[in-house]
């Protein structure tokens, strides 16, 4: 699949837990974002999506056509595909999604 310009994935926090998803207002990515992305979030504050820092997510922000920085590049392609959940705390993670003044 075409990257897409614009459509930019990064980290969102010093820990590396989650990610920052970026692209311009379109409803056709905000329903893929909605259909593959895990414990997705808009920050309306901020204007962008978050979500945990998780294989799965990278791969499918991917396939979706997103830019993937190098740093999170260079993680997907570790032959051991580490998986980032592993240093996250699922019930820490959805308190920060709880106490984030949102819309998803």
């Amino acid at each position: 699949m075409a990257v897409y310009e614009g459509k930019i994935v990064s980290y969102l926090d010093e820990k590396k837990e989650f990610i920052k998803i970026k692209f311009p207002f379109d409803y056709k990515t905000i329903g893929e974002i909605k259909a593959n992305i895990i414990y997705r979030k808009w920050d309306n504050a901020s204007k962008h999506w978050y979500a945990p820092a998780t294989i799965t997510n990278l791969q499918n922000l991917k396939k979706l056509g997103f830019r993937i920085t190098i740093e999170l590049e260079e993680l997907l392609k570790n032959e051991e595909k580490q998986d980032f959940t592993k240093n996250l705390d699922i019930k820490d993670a959805l308190k920060v999604f709880k106490d984030r003044k949102s819309v998803v």
